[in-house]
């Protein structure tokens, strides 16, 4: 697939934080006060929709700072407009600050109630012996949801055609023909590895992490399984899970398995469970183990999955910078492997290198078109700089690939419900903030025609 733009592809490099929406917030309050009551609501409901969607913003690693989360608390305790009923925003995003919040909405002075509380539980919160953490919802259903429609149900040899579709870049095809192969033979476990796999770069980790856990199920042994859904369960928040998943990854790897006791947190004893505490035992414990791992092999022969596991746990840490190192290290055994470059790039992102980010999310779609992932990022790279134009492209880019793919008689077919919600409720904001109110219903009612002609973007899936 190819896309054709008529003007040049542009953009710059991320530093998505949370006082991006502070900067906008005088042009968003123009671009709603001049618009009718319908369209203010939408913008209301657009506000809403940012705030559930900020610990899904920058994929791979979403990481809450302290004192970055204060900085915001002070922005948006300073915005009437925006934030007219805080708790129940933040009850909605699933944001770890619901532990410490409880509903008054009766009370006029509710909302400043909430923030005095939340400024106590942060000051709390940073003397405690817990590591900083995230709350999730729920987001990963227990067991895979199929789609209803698939044109592959009945593909005879539909495990080996997603292989092809997933080398060709092919997403939205391929995660339908790993969802046929699994329903053909549910007790495949690479089938369920490779759907999983599919689904994560398809911008879909709650789709991904039922998949992997049934791979896990049948095929413990699965390293490959065990670090995606790390790095998926990463991208949910659910920190204490991506570690257990981290130490399990080198307990039933044959090299390192003796650096570590048999593990009282087993997978099962943690079935999808949302909103668990990292505290510092286990990370630290996890962190060691791998440090280990990492010795144990002399320079000149550097373990990419040690690496990796490594740079996942650092992240979890809010060490970007050594985080960085360790995928820089990967990519210095596995240059060709595009996942790894848009983990270095996330990574170089929360840790404010900006340009070296943009490079490296260039170098992912260069080794994979059809990574939606590194797309996506590369459009939030685009927000936070004021490209906003280029921001949507990026993201229509990634949901013309999301809701495009071809039948099994090679015919272009649409496959709208593969795409992310995510990112449309990303490219909701790119057109608010571009004060484009007349595309918020396009936006909603997810018309990729329209806004395909208004941002002068050409899609050709058959090039």
């Amino acid at each position: 697939m190819q896309l054709t733009k008529t003007y040049p592809d542009i953009c710059f490099g991320p530093e998505w934080t949370e006082e991006y929406i502070e900067q906008n917030i005088d042009r968003t309050q123009n671009a709603v006060i001049s618009s009718n009551s319908e369209q203010f609501q939408i913008s209301e409901d657009f506000k809403r929709e940012y705030l559930e969607l900020q610990p899904d913003i920058l994929e791979f690693m979403k990481e809450y700072d302290i004192n970055q989360q204060r900085r915001h608390l002070d922005s948006l305790r300073d915005d009437n407009t925006i934030l007219n009923k805080v708790e129940e925003e933040l009850e909605a995003a699933g944001t770890w600050t619901n532990e410490f919040i409880k509903e008054d909405a009766s009370s006029e002075n509710a909302d400043f109630n909430h923030w005095e509380e939340l400024e106590k539980q942060w000051e709390k919160l940073d003397n405690t012996d817990f590591f900083p953490f995230s709350m999730s919802n729920d987001s990963a259903s227990e067991v895979y949801e199929f789609q209803q429609t698939n044109p592959m149900k009945d593909l005879p040899n539909a495990l080996e055609e997603g292989k092809k579709r997933l080398k060709m870049g092919d997403l939205p095809s391929a995660v339908l023909c790993f969802e046929a192969a699994v329903q053909q033979e549910e007790n495949n476990p690479e089938a369920w590895y490779l759907l999983g796999r599919a689904q994560a770069e398809n911008e879909q980790d709650p789709f991904a992490i039922p998949a992997l856990r049934r791979c896990l199920d049948l095929d413990p042994m699965n390293g490959a399984a065990l670090m995606a859904l790390a790095i998926c369960y990463t991208n949910e928040c659910q920190q204490r899970q991506a570690c257990i998943m981290l130490k399990e990854w080198l307990l039933k790897n044959e090299k390192y398995k003796h650096l570590v006791a048999e593990s009282s947190e087993k997978l099962e004893q943690h079935p999808g469970s949302p909103s668990i505490l990292l505290d510092n035992a286990l990370r630290r414990e996890v962190q060691q183990l791998y440090i280990q791992a990492a010795r144990m092999n002399p320079h000149v022969e550097i373990d990419p999955d040690v690496q990796c596991g490594l740079g996942v746990l650092l992240t979890l840490m809010s060490e970007y910078e050594k985080a960085a190192d360790c995928f820089q290290a990967a990519l210095g055994v596995r240059p060709e492997d595009p996942g790894l470059w848009n983990r270095w790039g996330a990574t170089l992102a929360n840790g404010q290198r900006s340009a070296e980010a943009i490079d490296a999310y260039r170098r992912a779609l260069e080794l994979s078109p059809g990574f939606i992932r590194a797309r996506y990022n590369l459009g939030i790279s685009c927000i936070n700089l004021g490209a906003h134009a280029q921001a949507a492209e990026h993201l229509l880019i990634a949901l013309n690939q999301q809701a495009s793919g071809k039948d099994t008689e090679g015919k272009t077919v649409s496959f709208e419900a593969n795409m992310s919600r995510t990112i449309w409720s990303t490219l909701r904001l790119v057109v608010a903030l571009m004060d484009k109110v007349h595309l918020i219903e396009s936006v909603e009612n997810r018309n990729l025609q329209k806004l395909n002609e208004e941002f002068g973007i050409v899609w050709n899936p058959h090039a």
